[in-house]
């Protein structure tokens, strides 16, 4: 399982995602997920990955981007924030990351990766989160 929730909120049953999920994505995706999820499980900043687009909704293929959103602990937001183009390098081999000014999301953080070519958006990026 690559969507993970340290706070117990309940995200995995929320979004519908199982144990095994990552093996009906393509080969490159679940590689990523997998290193993605080991290298945010060892950073207690993160609370929990939230999977969105058309790998929950459907339709996800060889040429679909991944969709996630962080969730962040409200007292590391900030710390995170300042560092989220130096984490999205660690999780692979980054070629270029840029915010989403130009769609009217500037907290989106657009990362692609490669060679072979990943695209990963980081919706709502970097989300802070307050238990209800």
């Amino acid at each position: 399982m690559w969507a993970f929730d340290r706070g117990g909120y309940g995200y995995s049953d929320l979004l519908g995602l199982e144990i095994g999920m990552t093996s009906t994505l393509p080969f490159l995706h679940t590689a990523f997920l997998e290193t993605l999820t080991e290298k945010l499980k060892q950073d207690d900043r993160f609370e929990a990955l939230l999977a969105g687009g058309s790998m929950v909704h459907g339709g996800f293929d060889e040429h679909s981007d991944i969709d996630l959103v962080p969730v962040v602990r409200s007292d590391a937001y900030a710390q995170v924030l300042d560092e989220r183009r130096e984490i999205a390098g660690n999780l692979g081999n980054l070629l270029s990351a840029f915010t989403g000014e130009h769609v009217g999301e500037p907290r989106l953080l657009i990362c692609l990766y490669g060679p072979e070519l990943l695209h990963v958006d980081w919706r709502d990026a970097w989300t802070r989160f307050r238990r209800l």
